[in-house]
């Protein structure tokens, strides 16, 4: 969203925050110093288009002294001024700080004026220790609506009328005035789902069940779960049910999530915060439920799925419990819910409305997980005394899902999930214009995984992928943001809004269904049954490499997916079986599977999802068509078989190296450090580069 401020200004404060008092610190407030000079000040904003991604303007001050290199930092705020009955301007600026429980300290600038529009305005910069914050500004008199991303180093803008007077003051305790205190977590990323209360009698925790993000840093549902715990001065306990069964889940999905889980309880428990795990039942929503009333729970924060199995246990629980149940989407930038009401049409509908509320709500994360102030120590020690077997619930998982084994090359958790991040950032992003050559597959980001588990944050990726944005990387970061946050978005959207999401009649649009109703009994020149599609046994040497692939590699590659799911439409003998066999391979196969993203993938190739009517010919109908002939003149399939044959050899033989990664690269598995690994090919081209420049 874009709101860039201008004001003409006579005076503006500035200060170091190191020259200040320790006192001064604590409270976070800058005592400042007063130069008289004119300048115009413009607040960072976060531009956007319905074609591009969002691009960050660093603030400048437009002055003869050098006062813009202050404001060069990656840090987010959030200005949105409202209509008022009074006539009063109020900016709220709450600040995080890795010595205070998130956004606990807070200065409130307030003043009470007749504005006039067409005034100077004075800037007063205040300072935190971290730079983070949230401000609002309400103001009747301009009559609008603002909202802005602010970026900078330690110094925030606050502006009111020059010819007002207007008085800092600090509220440590927050006791005052609450209305003005603005939350880490945007209200509008919480749904309340159930008309219990808060169970404020006794000290019963808040329960955190952790779903679908499952990290303990950037996540909205987490944060929420901590603030709401502070406010009702209650602990908080952090609770995740492993399920026996998961939708064609075998051990190579379980040992990934759960040494995950493993790294999340380590985390928490750094923190003193309790974690448990619950496995052994089927039905979530009973053992959250009795997990619950153990512990006398006061109120339970859940993450937010569209699926119907996740939509399903969290209702069933809603309706059954006592105690109140709020749901934050913690998984998109933009909250499915407020992004649109309905179901969209497909990305060109839904771009342009994130791109409106981008700047209200891509704003950052603290730097720290803040602090839960009622720490009950009988309860953690009640939890920990029933020891996580770890161990022994891995190798459970692993033995019941030992046909579809794990993959050696990926390093499941937070920390890995990070260094994959920036092992693409910083060695891969200029490949990302290649994403689409399966022969190239360092291309591709390789965050899938990490993202359908909730180990890192989507809007941690955007946000990082915008500050490495530069002119030689540009285009590629605005393709890479595309795909993260629009396509994924638009996933989600599909599937909360037609929960027959993996079925034909899932399709919305009557012209689809038609067209493959029409076209069902046309003659079929190869038909093959799930288990020869599973095998790879069929005449295509291509989309037997690209199951392959997805068989020995746990991914396959993006494009290749395209390709393989539009020909078993074709060598299906019905459309409804071959979406049936598109997504079974793929929720069985694949890291990444079970997901929106997947099931909306086999209904644009299938059914037509989010795509238009092409010429009709047989079988396909009016849906999309994709040949072998097609391929040959995109990349150069030789190469992409050879790459799948090697991958299937070193996965054969157990090695754990660049070589059984679909996507051709590793992170170093000791300090989870990012390290890139050049394919025998890709040395061969650097020796003929470098003959060339001889």
């Amino acid at each position: 969203m874009t709101t860039t401020s201008e004001a003409s200004v006579d005076s503006v404060f500035l200060s170091r925050h190191n020259n200040y008092s320790r006192s001064c610190s604590q409270c976070m407030l800058l005592r400042t110093t007063t130069a008289t000079i004119r300048a115009t000040v413009f607040t960072t904003s976060l531009t956007s288009s319905s074609s591009k991604s969002p691009t960050l303007k660093t603030t400048t001050l437009k002055t003869t002294t050098r006062l813009s290199s202050l404001f060069l930092n990656n840090r987010f705020a959030l200005f949105r001024t409202q209509k008022s009955a009074l006539t009063t301007t109020t900016t709220t600026c709450t600040f995080s700080s890795s010595s205070s429980s998130g956004f606990h300290h807070s200065a409130t600038a307030a003043s009470t004026h007749r504005a006039n529009s067409n005034q100077p305005l004075s800037v007063t910069l205040l300072q935190s220790p971290k730079g983070a914050g949230r401000f609002t500004t309400k103001s009747v008199d301009r009559g609008k609506r603002q909202t802005a991303a602010i970026s900078t180093s330690a110094l925030v803008v606050f502006a009111a009328s020059n010819k007002s007077e207007s008085a800092i003051n600090i509220n440590e305790n927050n006791s005052t005035n609450s209305e003005n205190i603005v939350t880490m977590v945007h209200p509008d990323r919480v749904k309340l789902i159930n008309d219990q209360p808060i169970l404020r009698d006794g000290n019963g925790p808040i329960v955190y069940w952790m779903s679908r993000d499952q990290r303990v840093n950037d996540n909205w549902a987490m944060l929420y779960a901590i603030e709401l715990a502070n406010k009702e001065k209650k602990p908080l306990v952090v609770v995740f049910n492993v399920v026996t069964k998961f939708l064609g889940a075998g051990a190579r999905q379980f040992g990934f999530m759960l040494r995950g889980l493993r790294e999340v309880e380590s985390a928490l428990e750094e923190r003193d915060i309790p974690f448990k795990l619950l496995h052994g039942g089927d039905e979530p929503n009973v053992e959250i439920e009795k997990f619950c009333n153990e512990v006398s729970a006061s109120a339970v924060v859940t993450d937010f799925s569209p699926l119907r199995l996740g939509l399903k246990w969290r209702d069933d629980f809603a309706k059954e419990t006592k105690r109140s149940v709020r749901v934050v989407d913690a998984h998109n930038i933009v909250p499915c819910w407020v992004a649109s009401p309905k179901l969209e049409v497909g990305a060109r509908t839904l771009r342009g409305k994130l791109a409106k509320l981008y700047g209200e709500f891509m704003v950052p994360f603290p730097d720290t997980l803040p602090n839960v102030e009622n720490k009950d120590a009988a309860l953690h020690e009640k939890i920990k005394s029933v020891k996580t077997d770890w161990d022994g619930v891995l190798g459970q998982a692993l033995e019941r899902g030992k046909d579809v084994p794990e993959v050696t090359w990926a390093v499941p958790g937070e920390k890995a999930a990070m260094a994959v991040l920036d092992n693409f950032l910083t060695k891969r992003m200029n490949l990302y214009g290649l994403r689409n050559d399966p022969a190239k597959p360092q291309a591709l980001s390789g965050l899938s995984p990490y993202l359908h588990f909730g180990q890192i944050s989507g809007q941690r990726c955007a946000m990082k992928a915008l500050e490495a944005k530069k002119g030689s990387n540009g285009k590629a970061v605005d393709v890479f943001f595309e795909e993260l946050v629009v396509r994924r978005e638009l996933a989600d959207n599909f599937c909360y809004y037609s929960p027959k999401y993996d079925t034909i009649e899932g399709q919305q649009y009557d012209w689809a269904k038609d067209t493959l109703r029409a076209h069902a009994g046309d003659k079929r020149e190869y038909t093959y049954t799930y288990e020869e599609f599973e095998q790879a046994k069929t005449h295509d040497d291509l989309w037997n490499a690209a199951q392959r692939e997805l068989v020995y590699g746990g991914k396959m590659h993006g494009f290749m997916r395209m390709y393989w799911a539009k020909k078993i439409l074709e060598w299906s003998d019905t459309p409804e079986n071959a979406l049936k066999y598109a997504i079974a391979l793929n929720d069985r196969w694949s890291l990444d599977g079970r997901d929106p993203s997947g099931y909306v993938g086999c209904m644009w190739s299938i059914v037509g999802v989010h795509d238009q009517g092409w010429k009709e010919r047989e079988i396909f109908g009016k849906i999309r068509y994709m040949a072998y002939s097609g391929c040959e003149k995109k990349f150069k399939i030789p190469e992409y078989i050879k790459r799948v044959n090697a991958l299937v050899e070193a996965v054969q033989k157990n090695e754990v190296s660049y070589k059984s990664n679909p996507g051709a690269w590793e992170i170093g598995r000791d300090d989870v450090l990012p390290k890139v690994a050049k394919s025998d090919d890709g040395d061969q081209d650097e020796r003929k580069s470098k003959k060339q420049k001889k």
